[in-house]
């Protein structure tokens, strides 16, 4: 215990008596007065010669890297690029970052094959859970069964050039999507809007249960009677081409508007190929190189022609 004089009558005091015993003089007081303030700083603002020498070193270094850096390519392209990406919140590398290089016509044709076959593998799992207690209870979180369901839904919708490809064969897995999430809140029970996206699934897949590739390729091995294309009149442009074929004794035509294609089959009364199914009664009639086409009211006039090729 330290000894202090006492600011009134100059006597000894304890340093931790709150009050002097001689005079009574109130010694907290004195000491919050007079206690050591810490003492005060003021920010300083930084020299900008140490910046300035610091941007000098890096840029310095940079160049020497680049001088004298590794050239090789297969390593650049191994490197990791750091960039912010909102969705993935994660790096990429260079490769990952590149425009996807173009299909040919056989690959999109073998892509649309495997596209198909998940499309509809995709379509008949969720009619056949979502009537089910655990998808009603959970639908499709974390927590339920089918959570993965939507995460194979989505890494399709993700492939950009799968959805192009489905998207020119009158498929969009966005329907899917659309359709599952429905579902999910109305808890597997029909609504209007269920019923409405099921309509235009079905009748895409109808479109599609044998995709053009397939109809192309066993064509080759069928008898062609002829090729033509459809021309405008006014701007010479080709609208689609036309192709019909024979088999045993039927017949029918593959329809290609270069981003989508479909198969007809025909029915022939004398020289006419009717279209069966149109509602319009529809016909192609074959005279010399021309393609003459029409329907229940007679010759069809639009403006195109049709010559062989």
């Amino acid at each position: 215990m330290a000894l202090i004089n006492c600011p009134e009558c100059n006597k000894e005091v304890s340093d931790s008596a709150k009050m002097c015993p001689h005079c009574g003089y109130e010694l907290f007081d004195y000491k919050l007065r007079n206690a050591k303030k810490p003492p005060q700083y003021t920010h300083q603002p930084k020299k900008k010669n140490g910046c300035l020498i610091a941007i000098g070193a890096i840029v310095f270094i940079s160049i020497l890297s680049a001088i004298f850096g590794d050239d090789d390519s297969s390593d650049k392209d191994a490197i990791v690029t750091k960039i912010d990406n909102v969705d993935a919140g994660k790096s990429v590398t260079k490769s990952e970052i590149k425009t996807l290089p173009k299909l040919t016509d056989k690959q999109k044709a073998i892509k649309l094959d495997s596209l198909i076959v998940v499309y509809k593998q995709l379509y008949n799992e969720l009619q056949t859970f979502k009537s089910s207690s655990n998808f009603k209870t959970y639908g499709f979180g974390k927590g339920g069964r089918y959570h993965t369901w939507l995460q194979r839904a989505e890494t399709v919708s993700k492939d950009d050039q799968g959805v192009d490809i489905l998207l020119a064969n009158g498929l969009f897995i966005g329907d899917l999507l659309r359709l599952g999430l429905a579902y999910a809140g109305s808890e597997g029970t029909e609504t209007d809007i269920t019923k409405d996206i099921n309509k235009t699934i079905i009748a895409g897949l109808k479109r599609r249960s044998t995709n053009f590739s397939s109809k192309a390729k066993s064509a080759s091995n069928k008898a062609r009677i002829g090729k033509w294309k459809i021309t405008n009149l006014y701007t010479k442009e080709i609208n689609h081409t036309i192709e019909i074929y024979k088999e045993s004794d039927k017949y029918f035509a593959l329809i290609d508007y270069g981003n989508e294609q479909k198969k007809e089959t025909l029915s022939k009364k004398g020289r006419k190929y009717f279209i069966v199914g149109n509602r319009y009664g529809e016909w192609y009639l074959l005279k010399d190189d021309v393609l003459i086409m029409g329907d229940k009211e007679g010759e069809i006039e639009d403006g195109t022609i049709a010559t062989s090729y």
